[in-house]
């Protein structure tokens, strides 16, 4: 699937429920992210038949990004549909933890990234040393 034809995925809501109209992308409120858990290249393309419209964000969790082969097909393919993706904090503490804040910063340029999550759940990094990698990604990044 590509742009083009995403049109043909309009959502068929029932007309008898009484809901908030949806903003279209690229939307400032209403956000939906959604995980990507290490799923294939196949099962992105079927979740992005169902839901593209409905998607903002997706974060490929944990460590993903680091093992997925075909990572840069990926990536182009959300980003077809106007949903923004960003790794995981976790391999941002990883990134911490091995002192590779430079070559983490070239790396989500590499995939042309515009989101990056900063967490702290598997580490114990200081509050003002968190807020510095904050505000040095956001810069660039909408953190």
């Amino acid at each position: 699937m590509t742009k083009v034809n995403q049109e043909k995925f309009a959502v068929n809501m029932p007309n008898f429920l009484e809901l908030p109209e949806r903003k279209s992308k690229p939307r400032n409120t209403g956000i939906t992210n959604v995980i990507d858990r290490g799923i294939g290249l196949r099962q992105a393309q079927d979740l992005l038949e169902i839901a593209a419209n409905f998607i903002d964000v997706i974060k490929l969790g944990w460590g993903t990004s680091n093992v997925t082969q075909n990572l840069s097909e990926k990536i182009s393919l959300y980003q077809s549909f106007g949903i923004n993706v960003c790794f995981s904090g976790t391999l941002f503490e990883v990134v911490v933890l091995q002192n590779k804040f430079d070559e983490f910063w070239k790396y989500l340029q590499k995939f042309n990234l515009n989101y990056v999550e900063v967490s702290t759940g598997s580490i114990n990094l200081p509050l003002d040393e968190k807020c510095r990698y904050i505000e040095a990604l956001a810069r660039d990044f909408v953190v």
